[in-house]
């Protein structure tokens, strides 16, 4: 909309100008179609302005949005634009199709829960690889603080607003074979799931709904393809579950991302690391803040999804016991394998 020129009259009458609150609510009803037909385009609008806090909160609401309408690809976009916020520019989609399935899990397989885990060899190579939190906080703590353990080489790629639902996006399964490749890892540390939570395309213009059964089979499978190429090339897969989330519907589909994708990883030979009750209260609320130090610092960033860095070095230090179980990691320092044992 452009401006009145300096020739506009002043005694334009009320009823040509239009009132303000007309004007308002038009330019709210433009504002919501656009979210919720073209969020795309809004998207582009805003990165083009200056950043700031105004647009940080904008895709704050556009992720809030997309947990209480279900809109297609809407918090994909929204994840995009909050990375791009934070500095960090979303993965380009790979132009590759996905690899042929290395593993045909079905969701009947994978209703096996834990098969027995041997403490695996002691891994000298370390892949780190997921979505945002794995590039921010979480990926960045997990890296240094796997830097305190004897004779690791740690590699991490972390791809914000990327996942297994959409492979168009970004196709991780030809990443990963690549990574495989280049790294030749004995032990891949994966976090998905933030962006995975949507309706996944499928061939013929079918799709499988978010919350059915046919998600939870079709999703299942993805991931244990996943863990099955790790494990093809006898290195060990574990899979970091989700958090509890700010928001009580992001809560409720990261519960049911989380159980589709322990049962798989489980059944596909992966191992599975419970992150949830590290990141809520006793009470199994949603968590604010944690202590170091002496102090009290908040837990997660604004949006609350993604770990602050206090977070993300909290959540790992509690989860790397839990690793040891599954994995020979030998600490440098004495005082640290008294905590861990």
């Amino acid at each position: 909309m452009t401006s009145p020129s300096p020739s506009t009259s002043v005694s334009e009458p009320a009823a040509e100008r239009g009132s303000p609150n007309a004007l308002l609510l038009s330019l709210w009803a433009a504002g919501a179609v656009l979210t919720l037909c073209r969020a795309e385009d809004l998207r582009d609008w805003v990165l083009e302005s200056d950043r700031g806090v105004w647009a940080s909160n904008a895709a704050d609401g556009l992720v809030e949005l997309s947990d209480r309408t279900g809109v297609t690809r809407l918090r994909s976009q929204s994840e995009a634009l909050r990375a791009k916020l934070y500095g960090v520019h979303a993965a380009a989609p790979a132009p590759a199709p996905p690899p042929p399935p290395l593993a045909a899990a079905t969701m009947e397989a994978a209703a096996v829960l834990e098969p027995a885990h041997e403490v695996a060899p002691r891994p000298t190579r370390v892949l780190l690889v997921g979505a945002s939190s794995m590039q921010f906080a979480l990926g960045q703590a997990l890296e240094k603080q796997l830097a305190a353990f004897e004779g690791l080489e740690v590699r991490r790629l972390g791809k914000a607003s990327t996942g297994l639902a959409r492979p168009e996006a970004f196709n991780w399964p030809a990443r990963l074979e690549e990574l495989l490749e280049e790294h030749k890892p004995d032990l891949v540390i994966v976090n998905f799931g933030g962006n995975d939570a949507q309706n996944i395309p499928l061939p013929n213009r079918q799709r499988a709904e978010f919350g059915t059964e046919a998600w939870d089979r079709v999703y299942g499978e993805r991931v244990a393809d996943f863990v099955a190429r790790i494990r093809a090339r006898n290195a060990e897969a574990v899979l970091i579950g989700m958090p509890i989330m700010r928001s009580p519907d992001f809560t409720k589909r990261m519960q049911r991302l989380n159980d589709v994708t322990e049962k798989a990883t489980r059944a596909a030979g992966g191992i599975y690391l419970d992150q949830w009750d590290l990141a809520a209260t006793p009470a199994g609320k949603y968590r604010e803040r944690v202590e170091e130090r002496g102090k009290s610092l908040p837990m997660r960033l604004e949006d609350g999804v993604h770990y602050t860095e206090p977070g993300g070095r909290y959540v790992v230090a509690r989860l790397l016991p839990r690793l040891q179980h599954h994995v020979q990691l030998v600490p440098k320092d004495a005082n640290l394998a008294r905590v861990l044992h």
